[in-house]
């Protein structure tokens, strides 16, 4: 499952007047989510509510946008800018399965080939590892960065007949969901 990262400020409206004022907040961001896009506030009234960037699937680098308070018929542009350093974006695993199956086959033949897709369902960049717990298994490639296909083989020769079990593990020094574990029987 995708982890969102984000960072939330806390913004505060506070209505100085003698009046009570309205006020409706809009913005062209889409990396951005704030509380409160409408509501009055009484003279001396504040309102507080948080303003919250989600950073997953961003790369580093700047991006920009316009948060747009109107109060009272005066409009207020404010420009959001936000510049998540390489170091904020954490990759995370994303496989395409959560097991292999590799079932009724003669023993002494190789198995057809199974496919594991892996991608960076995270922020930065991803590098991965993958290895497994039986000789029998034979992974190709046993390393990528971000996205990838990982191809599955089963050699069965010199197996009695029976039932094997095996892990496949996908592992990556920077994720936060590493490692992922795969059944494969």
């Amino acid at each position: 499952m995708k982890r969102p990262q984000t960072l939330t400020i806390p913004v505060t409206f506070t209505n100085v007047g003698a009046a009570p004022v309205s006020f409706t907040r809009t913005d062209s961001i889409s990396w951005i989510k704030a509380g409160y896009r409408s509501g009055t506030l009484t003279p001396g009234q504040s309102r507080r509510f948080t303003i919250t960037a989600n950073i997953s699937g961003l790369a580093a680098g700047s991006y920009n946008g316009i948060a747009t308070v109107t109060a009272g018929g005066i409009t207020k542009q404010v420009p959001v800018t936000l510049a998540p350093s390489a170091a904020a974006l954490v990759p995370a695993i994303g496989l395409n399965t959560t097991s292999l199956g590799f079932a009724e086959t003669v023993v002494g033949t190789n198995l057809s080939v199974q496919t594991i897709a892996v991608s960076n369902v995270g922020g930065g960049t991803l590098s991965w590892t993958t290895s497994d717990n039986a000789a029998s298994l034979t992974l190709s490639p046993v390393s990528g960065t971000n996205s990838g296909s990982v191809t599955t083989s089963v050699d069965l020769t010199g197996l009695a007949a029976g039932t094997y079990n095996a892990i496949i593990t996908v592992a990556a020094s920077v994720s936060t969901n590493s490692p992922q574990q795969i059944p494969v029987s």
